[in-house]
């Protein structure tokens, strides 16, 4: 979106910084004033009456998947299946409502539940369309043989590393961490973004990072082009596991170099430093993806012997062994965590997780007492998108179910709060202020903050701007 064109709008009546009754004026999409009465010297296109609401820098998810979560919206949700019985019958259910021959793609299997399905097993559920399926982790697709068959053409041979074979070499349909590759084969429309767009505006988030390592330079132009148009507001900052050049419009920022570990075929640690080296040269920090406690322990490894830059940082820390505070705070890592695995996930980790590391799942209070920074996000489609359930669920770290994880990682609701008003460049750092000359990216909630910190809903949020522009709107008074 280009803020040039942003016209005049004036916020009265807001709470600011706990202070009553404050204005802000905004001209070509920046902070042009801020004060207590509404005598700017200027008319306002639009006035806006906070009534007495808290006026907020924009949220900030700072680990999202935009086109995955966008395909989401279209696809068949696996998250509460259990048993086979019930993955045949979520398939064949979404199947008869699908027309003839039409693709259905399904997400949030959950394979520790009921094991990894292959082809065949696939194939038993419905072999009379293709059916793609995700994992919970978005690590594993499985593919039916109709879906292979779309797949897989001309010489089987040359298929990347991450395509499966049983051991006599026939493929089992399962393909590992080959995103990328997956979706130049399929090469499917790219989802709607617009709705995406409008949901996130709704919770008041006006900045995503976009975490995908899958990433190419086509994909950022892409997410760029949904940004100018205004289908996707929100200012991208991108990842990606490759190079990435600027566009000319300024439609995304480049962020971070990202390093994805899965402990089942850890990289040689030859393939970790050209990694890091290439971060450098490019100027770019490192995020590394580590769920596990022994991919944590690799990454730390890795950066005790590379060495760390600040804007280095930890995607997830799903498991922090207490001894591990240490080399996190001497390199200066950030955590980017997710409170909301907490409510969606909790009772599976309760579950499976031994009890000895359940302490150590998502920290947070104990990396922030220990002054190690925190940034939230939402790592949706896998979490869920909603900031302000997270928000919750970082001051009790309770399931869905109402029980406790690890109660002693527990924050505060400002706190909480803070963890999404982190700049995209420097989550976990202070937060965000209003101030004259920054950019009009602001959340007006509908109640003081200490009477919001009690609720921490998106019911709150009446109102977004980003670059000065109105892109969500609910309750407020609109003049």
């Amino acid at each position: 979106m280009t803020n040039s064109h942003s016209p005049p709008l004036l916020i009265c009546n807001a709470e600011i910084d706990g202070l009553t009754g404050m204005s802000v004026g905004m001209k070509a999409g920046k902070i042009d004033s801020i004060r207590r009465d509404e005598e700017f010297g200027w008319r306002p296109d639009t006035v806006i009456n906070a009534n007495g609401g808290a006026l907020l820098p924009g949220l900030s998810d700072h680990h999202i998947h935009l086109l995955g979560t966008a395909a989401n919206k279209a696809s068949l949700s696996l998250e509460h299946v259990t048993s086979m019985d019930d993955l045949i019958t979520s398939i064949r259910s979404a199947g008869a409502r699908l027309a003839q021959g039409q693709w259905l793609r399904a997400t949030g299997l959950d394979a520790s539940a009921i094991g990894i399905p292959d082809r065949y097993a696939l194939d038993k559920v419905d072999s009379t369309r293709p059916i793609r399926a995700q994992d919970r982790t978005g690590a594993l697709w499985v593919l039916n043989s109709l879906a292979l068959e779309h797949v897989i053409t001309g010489n089987a041979d040359s298929l990347p590393g991450g395509v499966e074979r049983d051991k006599a070499g026939r493929l089992t349909g399962r393909i590992w961490r080959e995103t990328a590759w997956l979706k130049d084969r399929l090469a499917s429309s790219p989802p709607d973004l617009a709705s995406l767009g409008s949901e996130l505006s709704s919770f008041g988030i006006t900045r995503v990072t976009d975490a995908s390592v899958s990433t190419t330079q086509a994909t950022a132009s892409l997410l760029g082009r949904a940004h100018r148009s205004g289908a996707l507001p929100q200012h991208l900052r991108l990842m990606s596991g490759g190079a990435l050049i600027p566009c000319e419009e300024k439609s995304f920022e480049i962020g971070e170099l990202k390093i994805v570990l899965d402990e089942r075929s850890l990289p040689e640690f030859a393939d970790l430093e050209s990694r890091f080296e290439l971060a450098r040269q490019w100027n770019r920090g490192l995020a590394v993806h580590c769920v596990t406690s022994v991919e944590l322990s690799y990454c730390l490894a890795a950066f005790d012997t590379f060495g760390s830059l600040p804007g280095d940082r930890i995607e997830h820390g799903g498991i922090i062994p207490q001894d591990a505070f240490e080399p996190l705070r001497r390199h200066g890592l950030t955590i980017i965590t997710q409170p909301g695995f907490i409510h969606s996930r909790g009772e599976r980790y309760l579950a499976r997780v031994e009890a000895y590391e359940q302490e150590d799942l998502y920290r947070c209070g104990s990396l922030l007492r220990c002054d190690i920074p925190v940034g939230g996000s939402s790592d949706s489609p896998y979490g869920p998108v909603d900031p302000w359930l997270a928000m919750r669920t970082a001051t009790t770290r309770t399931t869905r179910q109402g029980r406790i994880v690890g109660g002693g990682e527990r924050i505060s609701p400002d706190a909480a709060l803070n963890l999404y008003l982190g700049s995209p460049a420097c989550p976990g750092r202070p937060v965000r202020q209003i101030r004259v000359g920054d950019p009009a990216d602001l959340c007006l909630l509908n109640l003081p903050v200490a009477a919001a910190l009690n609720t921490l809903s998106g019911d709150l949020v009446s109102a977004t701007l980003i670059d000065g522009r109105i892109v969500f709107q609910a309750d407020c008074n609109v003049l």
